[in-house]
């Protein structure tokens, strides 16, 4: 519950200027994907993007259609393509391309920008990925126990076909979204309380000086 609560908060940060951006790791078949497909077919459609693979080029040409939006990368591997573009939109809130390209007899140079921010999650079965990568992401852990896999067997087991979220159910969480993307551009105001839970905040780890102004 506490790993889909944190999906679903990450996935709705997408709507603010600065989102939070996840990893969701553990091993092959611990649910990693089941646990992001389920969490993100609460957000309008439109506001998801899932990568399998992708090239370098290819993210210099989106224009703003990430903008505001969820970039889902399944499986972070090698196999996975480019993820350092990812990594700049992350951090920089934009990637600026220049190219030169022939035109009317010359030679011209256009600009191309791909715009954020934007919120990303991603899959992996690595513990620690690369230092720029977790840096910018926050990390959670499938429970890989035996006792959760046998609550997922019997569960299973016990599973009718009509189980699940209707579609009644999904155009509500859907107009939730909606409410919160037309409220998103409204001032937070910090409570007083704030700095007595910055000094409680653990600091062995600098991701915190990134993510501490996101909270």
């Amino acid at each position: 519950l506490q790993n889909a609560l944190a999906t679903y908060i990450v996935g709705t940060s997408r709507l603010r200027q600065r989102p939070l951006n996840l990893m969701i790791k553990g091993a092959s078949s611990s649910g990693k994907n089941f646990l992001a497909d389920t969490i993100l077919k609460l957000f309008p459609e439109q506001s998801v993007h899932p990568l399998t693979s992708s090239s370098d080029k290819s993210w210099n040409y989106l224009g703003d259609k990430f903008r505001h939006g969820i970039v889902y990368i399944k499986e972070l591997t090698a196999t996975t393509g480019a993820v350092h573009p990812a990594r700049l939109l992350i951090s920089e809130g934009s990637l600026v391309h220049m190219i030169t390209v022939r035109r009317g007899g010359g030679f011209v140079t256009e600009r191309h920008v791909t715009k954020g921010p934007i919120a990303c999650i991603s899959t992996t079965t690595k513990d620690r990925v690369e230092v720029d990568d977790e840096t910018r992401n926050f990390s959670i852990w499938i429970d890989e126990s035996r006792e959760q896999t046998r609550r997922i067997v019997i569960a299973e087991a016990d599973k009718n076909e009509e189980e699940g979220v209707t579609a009644d159910e999904l155009e509500v969480w859907h107009a939730v979204q909606d409410i919160i993307d037309k409220r998103a551009a409204w001032p937070i105001a910090r409570p007083n309380w704030l700095r007595i839970v910055a000094g409680q905040v653990r600091v062995d780890d600098v991701s915190v000086r990134r993510y501490f102004p996101t909270f």
